[in-house]
């Protein structure tokens, strides 16, 4: 790109990932699975519990979470959710 083009952010919410880079580069800068997920019950005693995990954390959880998928059909379907990613 040229130079004397400003630098933006941005953000390509998808329905299975987020993409997140400037305008000035090629590829995205951070890219990570578009979910949030909240604890089905919690059973650890001692352990820090997170009230929501996002994003990949989500797939390596999947079993003990409620998993929110944000987007649908290219359509937000959780604003309250989306602030989280």
């Amino acid at each position: 790109m040229s130079s004397n083009v400003p630098q933006s952010l941005i953000f390509d919410i998808g329905s299975a990932n987020c993409r997140i880079g400037f305008n000035t580069s090629d590829h995205p800068q951070k890219v990570f699975a578009s979910l949030t997920g909240n604890q089905k019950t919690v059973f650890s005693i001692g352990e820090s519990q997170k009230e929501r995990v996002y994003g990949n954390e989500v797939i390596d959880k999947r079993n003990v979470l409620n998993v929110n998928h944000l987007v649908r059909g290219g359509k937000i379907h959780n604003w309250e959710e989306i602030e989280y990613l």
